[in-house]
């Protein structure tokens, strides 16, 4: 073998074997790189095989070395025995036949090409080479490019379908189609996005990895002109993908509402009424009690320290290709718990008395966290969370010194090294302190992740097991968890004062209208664009002119607007309905305009391609104004973030909060708003 297909793969097996297996292949790692090894440098030797592998996505901790791995290492000890050593491990370690073929798409993934072959259509693919079911929220396939090479438009339309192949009885992906009108010799057709249904009867049998195939197929006229397959690996049902564009979806593994919590729940209500007077588990009902919000949770805590469930080490692939992690219903029925387990385990448990859990990871480790706050959109203040994550050391540590959330460990729950729950919050501090902040990795928020507007996680479905076969799925149901005080939080079904659902209008081009921008200014052209425009407003104004040179577009079959022609479309725009403003123009309609539009328009889940910059100022004003209606007054990082709920987003990155803090300094100027220096409120009239 090549050392550096050797490496590869040493690399690939240390993220998915066992830790005993691992150390040692750690050690393999350390004899490709330095030959000259001796067990007092055995700490440098780590050193060399980290930078070796953390590229890869996985890091090392120093192992506690078995005695045959010592042994290894005092053969090491001249060169004649390190290469000794190298040929009696690659020989271990050389059937690699299980391994993934391909790599996890990451930063430096190679960027997809067209496939090679005698078909009259080609693919270029971009896709994950892995398929984990609790970062099912994510397409598998980022991208597929389609290329007619030979085949006569005129034998009809294309039909894309998207399938897997594996050694199953049935498919573990549901199977994905697309028709579009047929595509001339030399067209490229781009298809974004593609999810994949899972089939979750299926999955739910994995209890290994499994190798399989994407198969791309293109149909015209009945026959296929095309076929391209990708390899991918089904990770086992339960794993959990650590990898930072996953992080998310450990979120999948918290199941507030499943029935096994409920003795838990229950006693912790006997626990909290007997040490409080009061055993109701209501959340952050009524006024900021930081002292019960800690009862609560103390006393779920507790809870589960008398279930007596065994501490079991985490594999050492925790970090690189994650591990197998337990649901709740699993760990109280197994008595065990990994570290992950713990964790997850106890914020279902924090989420289903109405409290919000974080998960914090850090490097080879989890514990969770209870934040301290009505609502986790207030309590992450500014942040940046990516969808329901925080990734950045820096706003882990400031959320923390601002008291937004206690850490909380939960292997201390385990029998052997069980602590109260106070010491449990004392073993964790290091992690924010100057010793131990650099080993944080991220910060997650599963309500966050429930919501988030792109990729929601929805919680994985729990398997009911009978001598170790899967009889049956549990599905979870949405939770629901008390109203908070003060919450401008609704549901997309709620009537909520001032706001008005956001619709989108139609981008369907029909067969007239296409090639209609060519004709201008044909009066006849003319008048149906405008027609198209008015269509338009009617359903998205106020709207930003960008925005609606790209609808009018598409809906004349033009997928990307030039400038010249956005110009002819905006022309047509009457200039009572024109607003010039620093963001560009807005176009009014409806019979509104900025001095009576008294509204805002919450954007719904599924619409991705609504920028704050195309909202109209006025309209962030109304929301802005809608919350302090509730809250009476909110500091300016606080009201640009319940602001930007409000509109229906779920993250508030550096855009949104410069566009809402203008928008709201403006108001000020204009005497909408009243800020004191430290608070927004509404005027007195």
């Amino acid at each position: 073998m090549r050392k550096e297909l050797l490496t590869d793969r040493v690399l690939e097996l240390a993220k998915s074997r066992s830790h005993a297996v691992a150390t040692r292949l750690h050690l393999l790692v350390v004899l490709l790189n330095d030959q000259e090894v001796n067990p007092p440098r055995w700490q440098a030797h780590l050193e060399v095989a980290e930078r070796s592998l953390l590229p890869n996505g996985t890091s090392i901790d120093t192992p506690v070395l078995a005695a045959d791995v010592q042994d290894l290492l005092d053969e090491c000890s001249v060169a004649s025995g390190v290469l000794a050593v190298e040929e009696r491990l690659i020989a271990e370690f050389s059937d690699v036949g299980d391994l993934p073929v391909e790599e996890a798409a990451g930063d430096d993934a190679m960027p997809p090409t067209w496939s090679e072959g005698l078909d009259p259509y080609g693919f270029k693919v971009e896709a994950d080479a892995f398929f984990c079911l609790s970062s099912s929220n994510k397409p598998v396939v980022r991208q597929v490019d389609i290329l007619n090479e030979s085949v006569d438009p005129g034998q009809g339309d294309v039909l894309l379908k998207v399938s897997v192949e594996a050694a199953t009885d049935e498919p573990l992906l549901h199977p994905y189609e697309r028709e579009f009108p047929a595509l001339q010799i030399g067209e490229v057709k781009t298809c974004r996005d593609i999810q994949l249904i899972p089939n979750f009867a299926e999955l739910a049998s994995l209890d290994e990895q499994l190798a399989g195939n994407l198969l791309f197929e293109i149909f015209v006229g009945g026959e296929v002109v095309g076929r391209h397959r990708k390899p991918l690996t089904f990770f086992a049902y339960n794993q959990w993908w650590h990898n930072p564009q996953h992080f998310d979806s450990l979120s999948a593994f918290v199941h507030p509402n499943h029935p096994s919590l409920a003795p838990v729940i229950q006693r912790a209500r006997v626990l909290l009424g007997e040490r409080t007077g009061d055993p109701s588990t209501s959340g952050y009902q009524g006024p900021p009690d930081r002292e019960r919000w800690l009862a609560m949770a103390e006393a779920v805590y507790d809870a589960l320290c008398e279930l007596d469930l065994v501490y079991t080490n985490p594999p050492a692939s925790f970090e690189g290709f994650g591990q197998k992690v337990r649901t709740p219903d699993r760990v109280l029925e197994e008595r065990a718990a990994t570290c992950l387990d713990s964790t997850v385990l106890m914020a279902s448990c924090l989420e289903a008395i109405g409290l919000d859990s974080v998960l914090v990871l850090v490097r080879g480790h989890a514990f969770v966290g209870l934040l301290m706050g009505g609502r986790v959109a207030r309590s992450m203040g500014a942040m940046d969370p990516q969808g329901g994550v925080v990734p950045n050391q820096n706003d882990i540590l400031d959320l923390f010194s601002k008291d937004h959330f206690v850490p909380i460990e939960t292997t201390t729950m385990t029998v052997g090294i069980r602590k109260p729950f106070a010491d449990a919050i004392a073993q964790v501090q290091r992690y924010f302190g100057r010793s131990g902040a650099g080993e944080l990795t991220a910060l997650i928020v599963p309500e966050e992740c429930f919501r988030q507007t792109t990729d929601p996680v929805s919680p994985l479905p729990a398997r009911r097991l009978v001598d170790g076969a899967v009889v049956g799925l549990d599905l979870p149901e949405p939770h629901i968890k008390p109203q908070r005080a003060g919450s401008t939080e609704v549901s997309e079904d709620s009537e909520l004062f001032g706001a008005v659902p956001f619709e989108t209008a139609s981008t369907e081009a029909l067969d007239n209208d296409c090639g209609l921008l060519d004709l201008l200014p044909d009066p006849a052209a003319v008048a149906r664009v405008r027609e198209l425009i008015n269509e338009t407003l009617t359903a998205e104004a106020p709207i930003h002119g960008e925005r609606l040179t790209r609808i009018v577009g598409r809906r004349c079959g033009i997928a990307r607007v030039s400038a010249t022609r956005g110009k002819q479309i905006l022309a047509l725009v009457p200039t009572e309905s024109r607003e010039e403003t620093d963001q560009g123009l807005f176009v009014w309609g409806s019979g509104w305009n900025p001095d009576n539009y008294s509204v805002f328009r919450r954007t719904p889940r599924g619409v991705t391609d609504r920028q704050i910059d195309h909202i109209a100022a006025q309209e962030i004003v109304n929301a802005a104004v809608h919350v302090l209606k509730s809250e009476f007054a909110a500091e300016p990082d606080e009201l640009v973030k319940e602001t930007s709920v409000a509109l229906g987003y779920a993250r508030c990155g550096s855009q949104m909060r410069y566009r809402i803090g203008e928008v709201l300094a403006r108001a000020e100027d204009v005497d909408e708003l009243v800020y004191d220096g430290t608070m927004y409120r509404l005027p007195n009239r």
